[in-house]
């Protein structure tokens, strides 16, 4: 004999009654032992989403983020949101324009050395 449980004309989700009874017993003698769960451990729920910015990409910027998003195996937005906030400081403009600027200033005094040297030919 099939129970039906209301599933209508469908044998889906149908279930002979001595296999039903088996799994009744099994879950009576296991299914009810609460110490073999433990103590229950709270659920930490994550931040409401609720503010949205607009963000304007290229379609090859777009098409750049979809991929690395699909080899992240997340979501473009979720990308995005962690890129921006994991990711170092942005780039400091200035302050990179002024080590440039150093370094330029630092290889020419040390190209006017070399060539202020007198050249040593190996001979004494």
């Amino acid at each position: 004999m099939r129970l039906d449980h209301g599933a209508g004309e469908s044998d889906c989700c149908a279930v002979d009654k001595p296999e039903e009874d088996r799994l009744a017993d099994y879950d009576h003698a296991h299914g009810h032992d609460m110490h073999e769960w433990g103590e229950p451990e709270p659920i930490q729920k994550p931040d409401r989403l609720d503010v949205t910015i607009a963000v304007r990409f290229t379609a090859d910027e777009i098409a750049a983020v979809r991929q690395r998003a699909t080899e992240a195996a997340v979501k473009p937005t979720v990308f995005i949101r962690r890129a921006a906030l994991h990711s170092h400081n942005p780039l400091d403009r200035d302050l990179l324009a002024k080590v440039v600027d150093d370094l330029r200033t630092d290889v020419q005094r040390l190209a006017s050395v070399i060539r202020t040297e007198p050249s040593s030919g190996g001979t004494e």
